[in-house]
């Protein structure tokens, strides 16, 4: 099955043709790509918000905990443009992908308990356009990378 507007395979800062590349470079220009289109929502672990999970386990985070990360994240796509970063916060379908986002990541770093995650930082990343993962060209679909 044919997926509309499939990742085109040209690197988004030299213009590089990526079709006879390495499919883990061609991620990467996705990844890089994702940056530059202001798609990319990186953060890091909060300590704060782990241990509340280690007092709460089943409930919901409190936005309150997850407002100082989310601002981050506004912070750095708006890099000083306040109209972008009011854009960000205003966006409500945006904003409470990136707090459920955040939550899961959190959930799941408790849940593994693995300390190497609180010193990673994560990125989440909206999908381009008409594009049903992080990377697909029609052969190869990346959801994922680490």
């Amino acid at each position: 099955m044919a997926v509309p507007n499939a990742q085109v395979s040209v690197h988004p800062e030299t213009g590089e043709n990526l079709s006879a590349v390495p499919v883990h470079k061609r991620i990467r220009a996705a990844i890089e790509s994702a940056f530059a289109e202001s798609r990319a929502f990186p953060f890091s672990m909060s300590d704060s918000i782990l241990s509340w999970i280690g007092s709460n386990k089943d409930a919901t985070i409190p936005s309150g905990l997850l407002d100082g990360i989310q601002n981050e994240i506004y912070r750095h796509i708006a890099a000083g443009d306040s109209t972008v970063e009011q854009r960000l916060r205003d966006d409500v379908r945006v904003s409470s992908c990136i707090a459920k986002g955040i939550g899961f990541f959190h959930h799941a770093a408790y849940e593994l308990d693995d300390e190497r995650l609180l010193s990673r930082r994560i990125v989440m990343i909206k999908e381009p356009k008409g594009v049903p993962a992080l990377y697909y060209d029609g052969d190869t679909t990346a959801v994922m990378h680490i």
